[in-house]
């Protein structure tokens, strides 16, 4: 378990956060450049609740990815602990 699906989650949970990271930061760019371009409160008015609602999800993914796989790796872990002890109960007591 340890060899094999720690580093994977570990990697996963890292291009997930970085990738949410580097999109919310060209959702935000995007949005103020095109904002101070066109000066237009239409654009405003529509575009600030998707936008709004992108940047919740993207953080929601920034935060949560490291979280989740922390979670898993440590439920691996107590269900690997939980396994083995009577694995090794039932390889003793056959000696």
């Amino acid at each position: 378990m340890d060899t094999a699906v720690v580093p994977w989650l570990d990697g996963v949970a890292s291009t997930i956060s970085s990738l949410a990271f580097l999109l919310l930061i060209v959702v935000n760019v995007a949005f103020a450049i095109a904002v101070t371009r066109t000066r237009s409160r239409a654009l405003v008015d529509r575009w600030t609740k998707p936008v709004l609602v992108a940047d919740v999800a993207l953080v929601a993914a920034l935060l949560g990815a490291p979280v989740a796989a922390a979670a898993v790796q440590l439920s691996a872990k107590a269900v690997h602990a939980v396994v083995r002890v009577p694995i090794a109960a039932i390889s003793a007591a056959r000696k």
